[in-house]
């Protein structure tokens, strides 16, 4: 397989952490106004290439691995950041809005998902 086609379901497996939560949480009303978001696609577009950079470096060897370490490498960095990231619980850090705090504490709390 080229590294091309590698790198290609990388992104693939780096797009299906948030489809997979999208469709679990397709009856949340809270959803729809969160896909609105512009946070949530620039972390989608950084997670799809993520993946297909992951893909890439790892030098995944047959489709499945390539697709399962894309999934991988952004599903683990967003739970890391979603447990670990300073004032997750949805405090205010210094020199941020009350409604940037909820706007950030939001996408954690999608990425913990």
């Amino acid at each position: 397989m080229s590294w091309q086609g590698i790198v290609l379901l990388g992104m693939a497996g780096g797009l299906l952490p948030d489809v997979v939560r999208v469709v679990r949480e397709r009856y949340d009303a809270a959803v729809p106004a969160f896909l609105r978001n512009p946070k949530f696609y620039i972390s989608l577009v950084l997670g799809v290439l993520l993946g297909g950079f992951a893909a890439w470096l790892l030098q995944a060897g047959s489709a499945k691995d390539a697709v399962i370490y894309g999934f991988a490498a952004p599903e683990l960095l967003t739970r890391l950041a979603s447990t670990a990231a300073p004032g997750a619980e949805g405090t205010v850090l210094r020199g941020e809005t009350p409604s940037a705090a909820k706007r950030r504490a939001s996408l954690l709390d999608w990425w913990s998902k």
